[in-house]
């Protein structure tokens, strides 16, 4: 995976059966092993993915409201001064707005990619891929 030596991908428990088997049917397409870990953000971080991580990938986790709050909790307990967050979003009515809204002081967001509205309603359906970075300095 683009030189990584350590790659984990996670979601809910209850969805690690199915993560598994795609990591299972690219296995000849990676390039290092993948560890399939649950991360649940309500919970404390497991130890396996306590890092450091270079970098992290997030996509499509800005939906449910409610779990905005505990997401941010999570990327903050994970980011070190030198990882690098890459969210990719889809603008669903004003959520990513609201997301935005609570990032933490201690970190960074910067809009890197910007895609086209596929919605009938502005900026529904529309892409964008932030970089969430530690401060340098707080």
């Amino acid at each position: 995976m683009l030189g990584a030596e350590r790659v984990a991908v996670t979601d809910l428990e209850v969805n690690l059966p199915l993560l598994r088997r795609n990591v299972m049917l690219n296995k000849d397409a990676l390039a290092c092993t993948v560890e399939v870990a649950a991360l649940d953000w309500l919970a404390a971080i497991p130890s396996e993915l306590s890092g450091p991580w270079d970098v992290i990938v997030a996509a499509d986790c800005v939906f449910w409201e409610a779990l905005f709050e505990p997401l941010l909790a999570s990327l903050v307990n994970l980011v070190t001064s030198k990882t690098k967050i890459y969210l990719s979003v889809t603008h669903r009515y004003d959520k990513v707005k609201k997301f935005i809204s609570l990032m933490p002081q201690t970190l960074t967001c910067t809009r890197v990619w910007q895609g086209e509205s596929c919605g009938t309603y502005e900026r529904v359906g529309e892409q964008e891929i932030y970089l969430l970075q530690r401060k340098c300095c707080i």
